[in-house]
């Protein structure tokens, strides 16, 4: 099995709280990519799959600590796992 490192990330996002309030956030947030799983071959070569994980380390606002609901961080999380970030490939020269 392959293990991945988790690596931070950053992304911005805007939160909207009633019609009228939106805030534009940096997020800081550590990514661990999931993994299918091999369910086939020699069992000693097959593993289960494993799910993508996501962890938001810090969210500011203006350059200040900005506080999240966990409906807000739950959609944050699922919308870096549906969009994971891009991997960082050296330059071909």
């Amino acid at each position: 099995m392959k293990h991945f490192a988790r690596a931070s990330f950053y992304t911005e996002w805007t939160i909207e709280r009633g019609e009228d309030d939106a805030f534009d956030v940096l997020i800081k947030y550590s990514f661990l990519p999931g993994h299918p799983g091999v369910l086939s071959g020699p069992p000693e070569h097959c593993f289960p799959p494993e799910p993508s994980e996501v962890e938001i380390l810090n969210v500011w606002h203006n350059g200040q600590p900005f506080d999240i609901t966990d409906d807000e961080q739950e959609k944050i999380e699922l919308w870096i796992i549906e969009n994971p970030p891009e991997p960082d490939y050296p330059e071909d020269y």
